[in-house]
């Protein structure tokens, strides 16, 4: 019915123009019957002119074709999980008494830091149906330092590095400040970083009125996390002659993980505002790489000369050093929240959570050996010879444990 009254309203308005032309000749007797007919039709007109403007608000219009291609960018401020306890480094207090220890043996909190990501996705087709996305995110560094010192003046404290000695099979010590003798300065430092990057392809499962929609995912994902530890040390004499003592030792550990993901992502619209969930897995290999090297600057073998270089520290000897592999199987799960606002049909504005969780991630800060064979290390065996006699210890621990990150997201969407 309402197609036919804009059919018959367009007619009046084409005709309309021949009433005050015709309205005479309509009522004039024997007037021929094309005049008559055209006349009629303009008084026609005007009495549907009215049907005008109640019918074109109803007149059907087509749909607009949505669009095909859309762009992403978000800023991110996430939170990751501490990092896992290295063993004590540096212990406070009276030998043969109770010890405090105050460089490692806690965890280790890098803090809150911020990030991006950028994602582009294009619809294959005008009912966007079939979609394919890459995305990569980043997470700047984040860092955790602590430093301890003593002066080496009569009645400061006194700081010992402790370690088991497997050749004594005891506990044991290394000093690294004494009382009117040597000061002492120890720092822990350690720093990690994250990056991801994927693929999908994903296609609608499920449509509702336009208003919600479910569509399932699969695709390539990678990811990245690498941590790096340092310990450092300095132990001067407090009187001269001028003495130097510093040792370093740096583990560094890099995660990469390839595999495959699925997940399925759920969007339901609300006037302007959307509101989308979305989880998927991801389940592959992670290849692991651990370097460890440590080393000794001292002129206390030459008669306090220049200073000499030795490739031990206090964990990091040679039985221990070098780089290190290993491969194994992780599974990475991830969900996603994110409410939208859709400013104008090309601009989207968005605030999410995201939550990350990896298995088996390896850590450089958990990876020190305490069990320690002192003969290969200079800084405690105050002998400058790097061969073992006996137990080959440290060793490279390769440990794992469970890694996870979560934070906010606020993000600008382009549709083209």
């Amino acid at each position: 019915m309402k197609k036919t009254n804009v059919f018959l309203t367009h007619i009046a308005l084409s005709v309309l123009p021949l009433a005050p032309m015709h309205a005479e000749e309509y009522y004039v007797a024997g007037g021929d019957f094309m005049t008559g007919a055209t006349g009629l039709l303009a008084y026609l007109a005007v009495a549907m002119l009215p049907l005008a403007s109640m019918q074109a608000e109803e007149t059907p219009t087509e749909k607009q074709e949505l669009p095909h291609l859309w762009l992403d960018g978000e800023y991110l401020y996430w939170w990751v999980k501490n990092s896992p306890a290295p063993a004590p480094l540096v212990n406070e207090g009276p030998i043969n008494t109770v010890q405090t220890t105050v460089l490692g043996g806690n965890s280790l909190n890098t803090e809150a830091r911020s990030g991006g990501k950028f994602s582009a996705g294009y619809w294959f087709d005008a009912n966007q149906v079939f979609e394919i996305d890459a995305g990569y995110l980043f997470l700047t560094s984040g860092s955790y330092s602590k430093t301890v010192s003593s002066s080496g003046l009569i009645g400061s404290p006194r700081l010992t590095f402790p370690f088991f000695n497997v050749v004594a099979s005891e506990e044991d010590f290394s000093g690294i400040s004494y009382p009117d003798n040597y000061s002492g300065l120890a720092t822990l430092k350690v720093e990690n970083s994250m990056q991801d990057a994927e693929l999908n392809g994903s296609f609608k499962v499920f449509n509702y009125h336009d208003q919600f929609d479910l569509r399932v995912l699969s695709g390539f994902f990678w990811w990245n996390f690498h941590e790096k530890m340092a310990f450092t040390t300095d132990s001067p004499y407090v009187n001269p002659p001028i003495d130097v003592f510093n040792t370093q030792d740096n583990f560094q550990a890099t995660n990469n993980f390839y595999g495959g993901q699925i997940g399925f992502q759920g969007k339901y619209l609300w006037k302007k505002f959307s509101f989308l969930c979305k989880g998927q897995v991801a389940l592959g290999a992670i290849d692991q790489k651990l370097n460890i090297h440590g080393k000794l600057v001292t002129n206390d073998f030459n008669g306090f000369g220049s200073p000499e270089t030795f490739a031990a520290g206090y964990t990091a000897m040679p039985t221990n050093t070098g780089t290190f592999n290993q491969t194994q199987f992780s599974i990475i799960p991830q969900v996603n929240a994110q409410i939208g606002c859709q400013i104008a049909k090309w601009l989207n504005i968005h605030l999410g959570y995201t939550f990350l969780y990896a298995t088996d991630v390896m850590w450089a800060s958990n990876q020190i050996d305490s069990n320690i064979n002192p003969s290969q290390a200079p800084a405690i065996s105050v002998n400058p010879s790097l061969a073992v006699v006996g137990e080959a210890r440290p060793k490279p621990l390769m440990k794992t444990a469970g890694f996870w990150t979560q934070g906010i997201n606020a993000g600008v969407t382009l549709q083209f």
